[in-house]
């Protein structure tokens, strides 16, 4: 049965195969045909277009002849020339008259001979113009190009032709006679110009019927040799039914390479995969490289800023204090565009977070426009801003970014902007309206994330503004509005974009109204966190009258709202005589001057107000965009109580009302009375690696009468304990070379029996008996609070107990009550820890990086714990943090997973030494 079905099956295919194969023979042969009969038309088109081409040449040549050697001599002989010769006895034709007449003798052999123009002589008998398309299709042609023919194949009465068109050229010798005939069409005829046609008409009848003739013999030859041909192929066919098996088996082999092919595509399809990985690896790699750099240069800009300023605070000659402002400005032109760069790398390589701690809003915008105050004032702007009162104090979200944010704004409008003003401000995102003028572009995801504030705020200036056209470009990195070499403003064109992300990480969107020569308005909204009522207490005023005296509308408002906010009673009036005439009709409680208005300004309106008898006893406080005036003594007499730089933060404006009326409220920086003095004063060795560390025990200890002597290893302590007896010696556990275990053990060793305490960070289970048996006699925890130090110095093992309970988390970067409290409260004492750590921080955190370069996890743990160390005296919790993570994972041997840690260490790590510098510089 199997049998039959294969045979019937082979049948079916060898039948359908032979008439496959027949049928393409017959196609092949149809195609061969077609194209030798198109072979053979264009023969036959080429010979009659040759013997076209040789019958006109040969009339033209005639014509020439017969025009120059005849024509002429009977011209001479007064023979008379013209179309009607036979109406003239004696006369002779003209050339063309003998042309067409020619071309008609020759037509009745088959070959017709025309001669026409749009010219035509007035005599002839078929008007002589252009008829119908051929003609008219030669003489446009000809016209082109008369040295190239025209021809085409055509049915003429009915036969086939090939009609051939050569120009019927003006000749030199025709000219004259053209020009000068009474009936000529046309003068002016040149030597050269087309003035007819002269067309062959050919017909093709007689080589068609030759192709038939031909066609016929080849389809007789092809099908004998077809016929032949397919017997031949069903003679292979049963051959090929033979090898079938055979083929199949090798079908089946090569099916089988295949499939190992497959697999080993599969395979380096995976490995391009990997390979694909890896070069986004490298392309990380290569933005951590930028990060690190540019932190390497950060490093030291940040030293030379930090010098500068020293520098200015001492007393220097005019042309010294105006090169080291020149240095500075410069210092810090470059600072900001490697902090673009950085950042920007950071936000490539997604190592950017956010961080979410409470903040108060309008002081973080205050403080920030303070920072830049000085700038507009120099250009005489006014720098306002405006926190619309159903905007919260209290919120939670990243309050460095949002600086950075709207510094990079302001200081855009600052800088576009030649005169009028820059304000700021504030709504909730709901209650926000639209900005106004010009198209509008934007950037950032605009998304509603989370519970809490959504935000709008809203920079406008009244600068050069930005063509629409530039609008979206703005935006994106490395771009500016004016890109050429002469350009005004100089920056790296990373400012917007910046900002733009860090807009999108804190869900919302910015986006940018202009026009140019008319200012711009940057909106931008963000969400934040509400922080819980009751959060931050207000000292209590009591419905006091504030006079408000300022010639800026916007700073009028603004301070209106923040003092009704307080439950106080303002009055506002906008100049000098304006004040005065209020203070005529009542008294007030305190006045809030501007510094600088029109006609009398502030210290010439205190002045006269201090005249004025009724207001003899009230608080008097300058507020001045160009920081405090330099004439302390002409303050004094105008009884000027305090000045505060605008804009204004509320906390100063707050404190310094709450001084006036008598209620301060809480203040974080009250200082704390100083320990009382030792009874007995001793002479204790602090070992310890990290200066900070030392500075803050040397400190505490001479605070408290006694009298340290500082070292920085093991060896320098042995050494130090040969030369000289002290009562205790403060030991640092965790030091380069010889720890202070081994320390420990070496003095023990040598016969010393001082007191040893042990100062560490790690007070775990295990580790006062590791302590003890090292020849230790107790130990203090880090960060050293003072009562704990004062307790193992005085009284060696009663302050061996366990740890304290570390301190709660900060509400900012820095915990300032906390810090002071570690530096014995003692305002002075923090202030000096805060410098050694500013000298101390940057040189421990490359240390930090060239150890993790290096490999060396036991050095990357070393100085990742001196950091700790010093960032707990501060209370600085998130940095501490990412030290003690570091410092864990490479005690473990972890370093891959340190790499991203380290970068947020270092960000943490700026944003409290800018918090540190920003303490110092706002302080009075």
């Amino acid at each position: 049965m199997g049998s039959k079905a294969a045979r019937l099956v082979r049948n079916i295919l060898y039948k359908r195969t032979v008439t496959v194969l027949a049928l393409l023979f017959v196609a092949g042969a149809g195609i061969l045909l077609s194209q030798q009969l198109k072979d053979q038309r264009d023969v036959v088109e080429a010979k009659a277009i040759e013997d076209a081409r040789a019958h006109a040449r040969m009339l033209e040549t005639f014509r020439e002849i017969y025009t120059r050697d005849v024509v002429e001599v009977a011209r001479r002989k007064g023979v008379v020339v013209t179309h009607d010769y036979r109406a003239e006895p004696g006369s002779i034709p003209l050339p063309a008259t003998l042309s067409m007449e020619l071309g008609e003798r020759m037509g009745r052999s088959g070959v017709r001979t025309l001669l026409y123009s749009p010219y035509p002589f007035p005599w002839r008998k078929d008007s002589g113009g252009l008829r119908g398309r051929f003609a008219e299709d030669a003489w446009a042609a000809l016209n082109r190009d008369p040295s190239r023919p025209f021809h085409r194949i055509e049915d003429v009465e009915g036969r086939a032709s090939l009609r051939y068109a050569v120009a019927d050229v003006m000749r030199p010798s025709c000219v004259n006679c053209h020009n000068a005939h009474a009936q000529s069409p046309r003068t002016g005829w040149k030597a050269g110009d087309v003035r007819g046609v002269l067309e062959v008409v050919l017909p093709l009848d007689g080589a068609a019927a030759v192709t038939r003739a031909s066609l016929r013999r080849t389809v007789t030859l092809l099908a004998v040799f077809g016929g032949v041909g397919i017997l031949g192929l069903a003679l292979v066919m049963r051959r090929l039914n033979h090898v079938s098996a055979e083929l199949r088996e090798r079908v089946a082999a090569r099916t089988a390479d295949l499939v190992q092919a497959n697999d080993l595509l599969r395979r380096q399809q995976e490995e391009l995969a990997r390979a694909k990985a890896a070069a986004e690896a490298a392309s990380r790699a290569k933005g951590d490289f930028l990060a690190n750099m540019s932190h390497e240069i950060r490093t030291p800009m940040n030293g030379i800023l930090g010098m500068t300023q020293l520098l200015l605070d001492t007393e220097l000659s005019p042309r010294q204090r105006e090169y080291l402002g020149l240095v500075q400005q410069s210092a810090e032109s470059l600072l900001r565009i490697l902090n673009d760069v950085l950042d920007f790398s950071k936000i490539e390589a997604g190592k950017l977070e956010l961080e979410r701690f409470p903040f108060d809003l309008r002081d973080t915008v205050a403080s920030t426009l303070q920072t830049l105050s000085h700038r507009a004032s120099t250009k005489g702007l006014e720098l306002t801003y405006r926190v619309a009162p159903e905007v919260p104090d209290g919120i939670l979200g990243d309050a460095g970014r949002l600086r950075q944010v709207l510094v990079n704004l302001v200081g855009n409008a600052i800088k576009f902007t030649e005169r009028g003003e820059v304000s700021v401000t504030v709504e909730p995102a709901d209650a926000a309206p639209g900005g106004v003028g010009g198209p509008e572009a934007s950037a950032g995801n605009g998304g509603d994330v989370g519970d809490g504030a959504l935000l709008r705020f809203a920079v406008k200036d009244t600068g050069i503004g930005i063509a629409p056209d530039q609008h979206a470009a703005i935006f994106e990195a490395f771009t500016q509005a004016d890109t050429s070499m002469a350009r005004r403003f100089g920056g790296t064109g990373l400012g917007l974009t910046i900002s733009a992300k860090l807009v999108s990480m804190m869900g919302g969107r910015i986006s940018v109204k202009s026009v140019a020569g008319q200012g711009s308005t940057f909106h931008f909204t963000a969400r934040f966190g509400r922080r819980a009522a009751g959060e931050g207490q207000r000292p209590r005023l009591h419905g006091a009258r504030i006079l408000v005296v300022d010639d800026n509308e916007t700073n009028r408002r603004v301070l209106e709202e923040m003092l009704r906010s307080w439950g106080l009673s303002p009055t506002v009036v906008e100049s000098g005589p304006a004040a005065l005439a209020e203070i005529e009709r009542r008294a007030y409680a305190v006045v809030l001057l501007d510094a600088m208005m029109p006609g009398m300004d502030g210290m010439a309106l205190a002045e006269r107000i201090r005249a004025l008898r009724p207001v003899k006893n009230a608080m008097l406080v300058m507020l001045s965009s160009a920081g405090v005036p330099e004439d302390a003594a002409r303050l004094g007499r105008a009884g000027i109580a305090r000045c505060l730089t605008k804009p204004v933060r509320p906390s100063d404006l707050l404190h310094a009302l709450a001084d006036g009326l008598g209620d301060r409220g809480d203040e974080p920086d009250g200082a704390a009375e100083a320990p009382p003095r030792a009874a007995t004063p001793r002479r204790v060795l602090v070992v310890d690696d990290g200066e900070l560390n030392r500075e803050v025990a040397r400190h505490l200890l001479e605070q408290r009468g006694h009298v340290p002597t500082l070292v920085a290893s093991g060896q320098e302590a042995l050494e130090a304990a040969q030369r000289e007896p002290y009562d205790v010696i403060l030991m640092d556990v965790q030091m380069p070379g010889m720890d202070g275990v081994e320390t420990a053990s070496a003095l023990r060793m040598r016969g010393s029996r001082v007191p040893v305490v042990a100062v560490t960070a790690h007070a775990m289970k295990g580790d006062r008996e590791r302590f003890l048996a090292a020849g230790m006699d107790g130990y203090v925890s880090k960060p050293i609070r003072p009562r704990d130090l004062y307790e193992a110095v005085e009284g060696v093992g009663r302050g061996e107990g366990g740890a304290p309970a570390p301190a709660a988390p900060p509400d900012d970067v820095i915990d300032w009550d906390a810090a002071l409290a570690r530096a014995g409260g003692s305002g002075v004492t923090r202030a000096r820890l805060a410098e050694v750590f500013l000298r101390e921080g940057p040189m421990l955190l490359a240390a930090l990086r060239e150890a993790l370069g290096k490999g060396d996890a036991e050095s990357l743990r070393r100085h990742a714990h001196t950091l700790k160390s010093s960032l707990d005296l501060f209370g600085a919790a998130a940095a501490r943090a990412a030290a003690e993570e570091i410092e864990r994972l490479s005690g473990n041997g972890s370093l891959a997973e340190t790499a991203p840690l380290a970068a947020s260490l270092e960000a943490r790590m700026t944003d409290v030494a800018r918090a540190i510098r920003e303490r110092a510089g706002g302080a009075s």
